[in-house]
């Protein structure tokens, strides 16, 4: 008798949550969602944590405001970081004109392109100290460095200065006060890749509304995830973008930036085709950049094939994507992403849908 009481009593305790998106019902405790929620970080209040978690509007509704009042928050931090990132540029082109009197120092990558995290490293090239051709050589390089380095390590704006001997060498440094950290490279073909590639991803933004939420979202979620570093094998932010523009260009323009990250997740994470499809990109009767996947079945199982728009004469020739070796954790993370999204669940670890991939308490704010 006791038992059945008991069991009238959990019952009682139980109620359906409706999930009208996709008309299956969901099952908790009364108790536990009642429990107080921790607002996200991009939320002004509690109110606004009540809206994102209304079961009569839609899910991609709830989503598409979501990541506006994300991407509104980020912006927000941006432009708090701008002045002092500003006044770091001015100081390391001050710094490596006592030697070279006609160097210029430039932004380039996510910075440049207005696709940055202010969690993120600040890529600088530094241009006009040597020839172009001479400078492609590595040794030339660390050379050039290692001479700039001499000059940085004297600046007391500078807390540290270290070179590493990545495929493109950098000198790794650290602004004292703020703790920002700005990659310096020197101007090869590479870097002047990088930049006619910069140019590709501002046009793309500038003509694409959903593009910038898009990737802002994903950067962050790769963050997280530790999958964003392409030389531990991650999704590369360059490479990121390339993706997002690829599934945009496949979609409605109008289309909300919730259905759009949905679909995305759900493209590469369960319907794309890893092992066998490509990326390429070509220029239409009205010069837009458009893409176009091909075939070509891979022997040693998933990758990416991703040729750079940023050189069309150099399509097959570079990819992109080369170096994601992690590439199968990268699609089973934006695959679990999806469903974790589609069928959330509020709770204290995970309070809104957009919480599924970003920490409620905010991105990460240290770089990896």
């Amino acid at each position: 008798m006791t038992s059945k009481r008991n069991d009238e009593k959990r019952r009682s305790m139980v109620q359906y949550l409706p999930t009208q998106d996709m008309g299956l019902p969901r099952m908790c405790l009364s108790q536990a969602i009642k429990r107080p929620l921790p607002v996200p970080l991009w939320l002004n209040s509690a109110k606004d944590l009540d809206v994102m978690l209304d079961p009569k509007v839609a899910l991609k509704e709830r989503l598409s405001l979501e990541i506006d009042r994300f991407v509104e928050h980020t912006r927000v931090e941006i432009k708090r970081a701008q002045v002092g990132i500003d006044k770091s540029l001015n100081q390391l082109a001050t710094c490596v004109q006592t030697k070279w009197p006609s160097a210029v120092a430039t932004f380039f990558g996510s910075f440049a392109s207005g696709l940055w995290l202010p969690s993120s490293d600040v890529d600088v090239v530094i241009q006009g100290i040597g020839n172009l051709e001479g400078n492609d050589d590595y040794q030339t390089q660390l050379e050039q460095l290692e001479a700039i380095l001499e000059l940085l390590v004297k600046e007391e704006w500078v807390d540290s200065a270290t070179i590493v001997g990545t495929k493109v060498p950098v000198i790794k440094l650290i602004v004292a006060g703020s703790g920002r950290r700005i990659d310096v490279a020197t101007e090869t073909l590479h870097t002047r890749q990088g930049l006619r590639a910069t140019n590709v991803v501002r046009a793309a933004v500038a003509s694409m509304p959903q593009l910038y939420p898009l990737v802002i979202v994903l950067k962050s979620f790769l963050r997280e995830k530790g999958l964003n570093n392409a030389f531990l094998g991650g999704l590369s932010s360059y490479a990121l973008v390339l993706l997002c523009l690829n599934y945009l260009l496949k979609t409605p323009p109008e289309q909300a930036v919730g259905d759009a990250l949905l679909g995305f997740l759900e493209y590469y994470g369960t319907v794309y085709d890893h092992n066998q499809t490509c990326i390429t990109w070509w220029i239409d009767d009205e010069g837009r950049l458009m893409s176009r996947e091909y075939f070509m079945p891979s022997e040693g199982g998933v990758r990416l094939v991703l040729d750079d728009p940023a050189d069309l004469s150099q399509c097959g020739n570079f990819n992109v994507g080369a170096g994601t070796y992690a590439l199968a954790r990268v699609v089973a993370a934006i695959e679990n992403a999806f469903y974790a999204i589609t069928f959330h669940r509020p709770t204290k670890f995970t309070p809104t849908p957009l919480s599924q991939v970003i920490h409620w308490s905010g991105p990460l704010t240290t770089s990896l």
